[in-house]
């Protein structure tokens, strides 16, 4: 800010040099004269009062380096818009070349507080809760497991130790054989009885047919003329 206000008051108190008074017009032909004038009282104070708005920008321009600008938005002298972020960083905006959404878009983002630290997680790694629980699941195993296993080898010992044929199973085996075959003697019997009335059947049906006829068109004739 010093240093934009020693700025103006160097362009205020400038004023433009006299204008140079008219030259004589020279001969045709021959070279013109040159004339070296003196410097003018104006351009005099002109340069003196450049020269002292250098040295104080040189003063002040040490001064405000190493110090930080506040936070905020402030309007300079020209009409422009000067934002300056929570980094220290100061940036310029033109009206003219922003909306008025855009440039108040622009001015939250530079002054919206920094996201909260993310806190680390001080929980166990990964691999040390899938090493724990690959150990429990071998643990339960042998826990549960072993004895499962063992009584089951147990129990097949002992049906191979104590699995006796009986004395009369022989015996039982012969009877039931002779039971089969004796049922499918009389299957076979049973079944060729059937075999041969079906043959009968089929060659007397050709006699017994008209025979049949006969005796169903005298009965219905008796019940016409009765």
């Amino acid at each position: 800010m010093h240093t934009e206000h020693a700025t103006m008051n160097a362009t205020t108190t400038l004023q433009p040099p006299p204008p140079a008074p008219p030259t004589a017009p020279g001969v045709p032909g021959a070279p013109a004269p040159t004339t070296v004038q003196a410097p003018s009282e104006a351009a005099v104070r002109v340069t003196e009062e450049l020269d002292r708005a250098r040295q104080a920008v040189a003063e002040i321009a040490p001064a405000q380096e190493g110090a930080r600008p506040e936070m905020g938005v402030t309007t300079t002298p020209d009409g422009r818009i000067r934002i300056v972020a929570r980094d220290g960083q100061v940036t310029v905006l033109d009206r003219n070349l922003f909306r008025p959404d855009q440039i108040e878009e622009l001015v939250q983002t530079a002054l919206e507080p920094p996201p909260p630290p993310e806190i680390p997680d001080r929980g166990p790694p990964e691999g040390v809760i899938a090493l724990m629980g690959i150990l429990a699941f071998f643990v339960t195993l042998m826990v549960i497991g072993f004895p499962l296993a063992r009584a089951l080898s147990r129990r097949m010992d002992r049906k191979t130790q104590g699995g006796g044929v009986p004395a009369d199973v022989g015996l039982r085996l012969e009877r039931i054989e002779q039971a089969v075959e004796a049922v499918a003697v009389e299957v076979e019997r049973v079944s060729e009885a059937q075999r041969f009335s079906a043959r009968l059947l089929s060659e007397r049906l050709p006699e017994v047919l008209p025979r049949l006829d006969a005796a169903a068109e005298s009965m219905q004739r008796r019940r016409i003329e009765g």
